[in-house]
């Protein structure tokens, strides 16, 4: 009866894997719950929510989680308030982070997903208008202080290239080991300029006690015949973990 099964579900163009055996990189909830509680994951920073799908999904799967929701353009922002409003646990902020705080013009792309202030793809798009929007930018350090956040559980980036400008803005947090979990979207060559070289990233963090969970949604965006870009969870060691690994 087994074997029929696994054969119809594979006929119908999926995979079955078996919970216990699943590899590392298929599921961010299983990947954490399987060292750490989830109702433990309080804090949670979605940076760069763009709609507020994670928002939503990280809502989810950590039941006790405060989701902390930011994205500075005022469009894609007003689909993030329509989407999650209704949720008491998602607070959500029209801004972006930074490495210094301050005030930046934005080029805007027809697909609101590119938008970015990263300055290799920051430019005026003709095929709509050349329009733009000044955003407010602030640390994640700056922010923690100014809202009593001593802690984040689990701290997501999607920015475009500019990840670990962002993630160096939350160093003080960073250095005194108060993020736990990471993930951010990297890229896996120098000349990818539209995303966070990973190597970069991940030299970055190990040098504060961070060590790779997981790849997430892996791509070979363009048809490329090796991967381009994925999500990448960094989990913080503790030392007597750092000295065994």
């Amino acid at each position: 009866m087994k074997t029929i099964i696994y054969k119809f579900i594979k006929a119908l163009g999926f995979t079955l894997l078996k919970t216990k055996y699943m590899p590392s990189g298929i599921s961010i909830e299983r990947d954490i719950a399987d060292t750490d509680d989830l109702t433990s994951i309080k804090t949670g920073f979605d940076v760069g929510a763009n709609k507020g799908m994670m928002s939503l999904y990280f809502k989810g799967i950590f039941p006790e989680a405060t989701i902390w929701s930011f994205e500075p353009i005022s469009d894609t922002y007003d689909l993030l308030n329509a989407n999650t409003k209704s949720f008491s646990n998602i607070n959500r902020f029209k801004l972006g982070f930074a490495e210094i705080p301050g005030t930046v013009r934005v080029y805007l792309q027809k697909d609101h997903g590119l938008n970015s202030i990263n300055e290799s793809v920051n430019k005026p798009d003709p095929k709509f208008e050349s329009k733009y929007e000044d955003i407010e930018l602030d640390t994640i350090n700056a922010f923690a202080q100014k809202n009593s956040i001593q802690n984040i559980d689990l701290l997501k980036t999607d920015a475009e290239g500019l990840d670990l400008k962002i993630i160096k803005g939350a160093d003080e947090l960073i250095k005194a080991g108060k993020i736990r979990y990471i993930l951010a979207e990297v890229g896996f060559s120098e000349d990818n300029l539209r995303n966070t070289f990973f190597e970069e990233l991940r030299l970055y963090l190990y040098s504060h006690g961070y060590k790779v969970r997981g790849f997430y949604d892996q791509s070979n965006f363009g048809n490329l015949p090796y991967m381009t870009c994925a999500n990448v969870l960094f989990v913080l060691q503790g030392k007597e973990k750092n000295k065994a690994l």
